[in-house]
C-alpha cells in the first residue's frame, strides 16, 4: 500500500470504529462518511490522495477520538457492542476498542516511516503536534 493509503486507512479506522461500530458522532465531518460500508477512499489506488486531503483525514478523525475519549468515563469502557462481520457476532468493548485504535495508528504509523525511511526521508509521529 502505498504511504498516502496508509495514512487514509489508519484515519479511516478511526471513523469506522468510532462512528460506525459505537455510533459516534461526526463522520460527516471526515472525508469516510458512511463509515460501515467498507468502502473508502483510501482503497482506490488509482486515485492517489495529496499532503492537504491526508491531514485533513487525520486531524479530522482525531478530533472524534479527542471528543470520544472526553465524553466516555472509566466505567463506560466495559460497555460492550457487538457487529456482525462475515456471518459471526463480535463483542467488542469500548476499551478494547480504544486499545485496537492504539495499536492499529502505531502499527502504520512505523509502517510509514519505514518506508520514509527506505528512501532516506525523516520518520513521521502521528501524535505529535505543531509547536503553536
Amino acid at each position: 500500500m502505498p504511504i498516502w493509503g496508509l495514512a487514509a486507512h489508519t484515519a479511516g479506522a478511526r471513523v469506522y470504529w468510532l462512528c460506525g461500530v459505537f455510533k459516534e458522532e461526526g463522520a460527516a465531518t471526515t472525508p469516510f462518511t458512511d463509515p460501515l460500508s467498507g468502502v473508502g477512499w483510501e482503497d482506490d489506488e488509482k486515485t492517489p490522495r495529496g499532503a492537504d486531503e491526508l491531514v485533513f483525514a487525520l486531524e479530522s478523525s482525531w478530533k472524534i477520538v479527542e471528543a470520544t475519549l472526553a465524553r466516555w468515563s472509566p466505567r463506560m469502557l466495559a460497555d460492550e457492542f457487538t457487529r456482525e462481520i462475515n456471518g459471526k457476532t463480535q463483542v467488542h468493548t469500548r476499551q478494547s476498542v480504544i486499545m485496537r485504535l492504539i495499536t492499529h495508528d502505531a502499527y502504520h504509523a512505523g509502517e510509514i516511516s519505514q518506508l520514509l525511511g527506505a528512501h532516506g526521508l525523516p520518520e513521521i509521529d502521528l501524535w505529535s503536534q505543531a509547536p503553536a
